[in-house]
């Protein structure tokens, strides 16, 4: 690998880049811009282990996840997001049910977006909550979003999504079981919407949209142009024909979709289409850390056929905090946080990188 020396003046903004002098002091490793995890959820940071055992399904997963009944602390999330700055996040898209977790991520060091979460068939359950979007912080704005299209109506997908702010992020086609209740009203989703019925009026069989999976009904509904889709293990080649043609960001969580599915995205294919690839951790309900490089390892221990640079430009990909232009790249003007993964020197530095070996790494900024 070769040397090469950033300059940095005294508010951590890049001003130069350029070959190593002989009067540098040399460090051992690669530097990278700080990362950005595309999707988390820090508020169910209570959680000690991933819940349920594996391969339970979304549906199955979702069950498990609300019979947990494990009370919240308040410093789980400003543990979590500090954990998550320490081993090399800087940039965040945060989801949350509450949208208050702009705070922990603001006293963590960490930059990004909030995207308050909404659920609904009927606009009396969603509106109020889309009406009353928390305030944000001067590094972590706060954005409605709407959790997926098996869980939201058409209207609160339209009204969640287009709603000004950073771009928006959506669970989407995450398990095989969302194009069978989109298409057909019928498979293991079934139970989540009739829980939701005995408690209040949910009249999910109309309210719901009707479509092959969750990403043809976005399609349909004209939301797909910069958004970004997190999960796609379900996603067929014809949604991701959709994607393409539309801009649309794949948010990957392979460590999430392996204990809860047992599949990983179709990654080759999406490369292949040239869609924009993003990581996230998910939550520590459904992960074992918010380690963003264990999320690469994962994917090119799975696909070695992928270039390991498609998997560094996600771990640094900043198409989805417009407002932060600093994320994910080491440029002159740009204050990214600069990170030192201290992997020793290689002739393949990027496979190493992403051996699935927890490097050291520290913070230069």
């Amino acid at each position: 690998m070769g040397a090469t020396a950033v300059v940095l003046d005294a508010d951590h903004t890049i001003v130069d880049i350029q070959p190593v002098s002989p009067q540098d002091d040399l460090l051992d490793g690669i530097l990278m811009p700080g990362w950005v995890n595309a999707h988390t959820h820090i508020e169910l940071s209570h959680h000690r282990e991933p819940v349920g055992p594996p391969r339970l399904g979304s549906p199955g997963w979702v069950g498990a996840l609300l019979a947990a009944g494990v009370p919240k602390h308040e410093d789980s999330a400003l543990l979590a997001a500090r954990r998550a700055r320490a081993s090399g996040t800087a940039f965040v898209i945060d989801v949350s049910n509450t949208g208050t977790t702009a705070p922990a991520l603001t006293a963590a060091r960490l930059r990004g977006t909030v995207q308050h979460e909404l659920i609904g068939v009927t606009e009396a359950r969603w509106a109020p909550a889309l009406d009353a979007t928390p305030e944000g912080t001067p590094l972590v704005q706060v954005r409605p979003t709407a959790h997926a299209p098996i869980s939201c109506s058409p209207d609160l997908l339209t009204r969640a999504l287009l709603a000004p702010g950073p771009p928006a992020t959506i669970h989407c086609d995450e398990d095989a079981a969302d194009s069978i209740l989109l298409a057909h009203r019928e498979g293991s989703w079934i139970a989540f919407h009739e829980a939701i019925a005995e408690r209040a009026p949910h009249p999910w069989r109309d309210g719901l949209g009707v479509a092959s999976s969750g990403v043809a009904l976005l399609d349909q509904l004209g939301l797909l142009t910069g958004l970004g889709l997190v999960h796609l293990t379900a996603a067929t080649p014809a949604d991701l024909n959709r994607i393409a043609r539309t801009g649309a960001t794949a948010v990957l969580c392979p460590r999430s979709n392996l204990h809860i599915t047992g599949q990983l995205p179709d990654l080759p294919g999406m490369v292949a289409r040239g869609i924009p690839i993003a990581l996230g951790t998910d939550s520590l309900a459904s992960t074992p850390s918010l380690d963003l490089l264990a999320e690469a390892a994962v994917l090119h221990a799975a696909f070695p056929e992928v270039a390991p640079a498609v998997l560094v430009r996600a771990l640094t990909s900043g198409t989805l905090l417009p407002h932060h232009p600093c994320a994910g790249q080491l440029a002159v003007g740009h204050r990214p946080d600069v990170l030192l993964v201290e992997c020793p020197d290689d002739p393949a530095p990027l496979h190493r990188l992403l051996d699935g070996t927890r490097w050291p790494r520290r913070w230069l900024t």
